[in-house]
Parts: structure tokens; sequence; C-alpha cells
């Protein structure tokens, strides 16, 4: 999946796998996570490296770090915008709490953390894009579904759900969207295909 900033959100991220899971839940049990930043920070990055990161804001996960008055579609693109910052800043903060770096008043240096996160210049997600990274990650849509912007369209010919067709000998309208399609012959050779 491709954002509108041109970052590639790769194809195997459906499986975040144990690792990362507890790594999240142990560094939340410190308290909420107040913003991509503190999560990158307080998450070793050795277990929720930049495809886990990915994958939590493809599906959502990081919704609640929307700011006042952004929507779903501009949250989702500003966090994958801020994200390698988000990753560098808490890296560099490892590295210096490591070699033992303190500041002057004891504590770890909080340079990468105390400046104001530099906001990256991104285009919001499109609602089509949205719901392809939550299909790819959770394997469902999560906010929405990709034909609710073809429903009044659709209500123009088709008036009757798929629950409500009963076998008739004359023609009937449904409408849906094609995951999959199989072609393959019947008994007799005839071409049969299964959508």
């Amino acid at each position: 999946m491709t954002t509108p900033t041109g970052q590639h959100f790769g194809d195997s991220y459906r499986r975040l796998g144990e690792g990362p899971v507890e790594a999240i839940v142990t560094a939340r049990e410190q308290g909420a996570f107040t913003d991509l930043s503190d999560f990158c920070r307080r998450v070793d990055a050795r277990r929720a490296n930049k495809r886990v990161n990915e994958a939590l804001i493809a599906s959502g996960a990081f919704d609640e770090f929307a700011l006042p008055g952004e929507d779903v579609n501009a949250t989702r693109a500003r966090l994958a915008a801020e994200l390698p910052q988000a990753m560098q800043g808490a890296e560099q903060l490892a590295r210096d709490s490591a070699a033992g770096m303190h500041d002057m008043f004891g504590g770890v240096s909080d340079a990468a953390t105390t400046a104001p996160a530099v906001r990256a210049a991104f285009q919001p997600l499109t609602t089509r894009l949205r719901l392809a990274g939550e299909k790819e990650t959770l394997g469902l849509y999560l906010t929405g579904h990709p034909i609710e912007e073809y429903v009044d369209e659709l209500r123009h010919f088709c008036r009757r759900r798929m629950g409500d067709l009963k076998a008739e000998k004359r023609p009937q309208w449904v409408a849906g969207m094609v995951l999959s399609m199989r072609v393959m012959k019947s008994r007799r050779g005839a071409p049969m295909g299964f959508l």
C-alpha cells in the first residue's frame, strides 16, 4: 500500500506476532501512550520495528493520537509521515541512555523528546486507501466499507438484499464487491464462474 506522500506500507505486516504484542503490553503497564513519539520511546524498537508500527497505523491502533478536529484519514497520513522521525528520536534516546549520557540535571538527555515534533508535509489518505490498509492489516474493514460510496447509485437498480433473493426464472439484479474469481468447466464442459 502506498500513501499519498509516497510512503509504501509493506505487504507482509498482517501478523504482528507475540514479541511485539508483549513489548507493547509491557510498555503500556507504565501508563497510556500519549502520542507516537511516546510509543516509539517506550516500546523496544527491536520488537516493534518500522513494519510493526506501520501496521499499527494502517489498522487504526493509533487513531487515538488524532489532533483536535483531525479526521481519521488525516491522522493516519500524518502518523505515517511522522513515523521515521519518531523512531529516529527514540533510537537516539536509547543510544544516549546506553552510553550513559546525562544532561546537567542528572537525567538522560531528552533533546529528542522535548523538542516539538516537526510536522512533516502530508496529504490525507483517501477513504479507499485507509480502508485498504485496514483490510490488509486486519483482514476486514473496520471504519467503513468500499461499497459505501456507491450505495445511493446501487439503490436505483437493486432493490432487494441478497438474503431476500429467491430462485426465479427471470433475471435478478444483485450488487456487491468481487474479491476473487475462479472460472472452470462444468461436467458438461460449459464454462462456470465462481465469484
